[in-house]
């Protein structure tokens, strides 16, 4: 299923979508969702390591209204994120995406392909499954706890031995 999405963007980000759209011969909404889905890791590892944000309001001057259609999970994703991590709006965190985007492309003088690199190294880093074993939590007592969870960090099962 797919979700609405609406935001706004300052020039300079409207600019470099711009810019960047017309370099490739794609549409504007094309090259968000290009963007996107090159950095979707990156929404990961923020969800996984990033800060609480306190509900920080964020000043833009808004230039351009974008309207997206987002497939839900990632939508979902986003709007979980939002809420872990007590962003202001769910639309920070796009913005976040697409300007850091930007910053590796001009800043850091990378290329397309070496974000894509650099994204997948990402993805490996937080698509692993495995068992957790915590021994003894207390003197007195002698419960082990194993906790399993999947590639996405889901606890599917904690038994307890003794």
């Amino acid at each position: 299923m797919i979700r609405e999405f609406n935001f706004v963007i300052g020039q300079d980000l409207h600019k470099k979508i711009k810019d960047y759209s017309d370099k490739k011969n794609i549409t504007y909404n094309n090259a968000i969702i290009i963007i996107f889905n090159i950095m979707i890791p990156l929404l990961k590892k923020e969800h996984f390591t990033g800060e609480e944000r306190n509900n920080k309001y964020q000043r833009i001057t808004a230039v351009k209204r974008i309207h997206l259609y987002l497939d839900e999970k990632l939508h979902r994703e986003i709007k979980l994120i939002h809420s872990n991590l007590d962003f202001f709006s769910m639309a920070i965190l796009v913005r976040f995406l697409i300007e850091e985007f930007f910053r590796r492309l001009e800043k850091e003088k990378k290329n397309e392909e070496d974000i894509k690199k650099e994204m997948e190294e990402t993805k490996k880093d937080f698509n692993r499954s495995g068992v957790w074993w915590k021994i003894k939590p207390g003197q007195l007592c002698e419960i082990y706890l194993q906790i399993s969870y999947n590639a996405n960090y889901n606890i599917q099962k904690i038994e307890f031995f003794t």
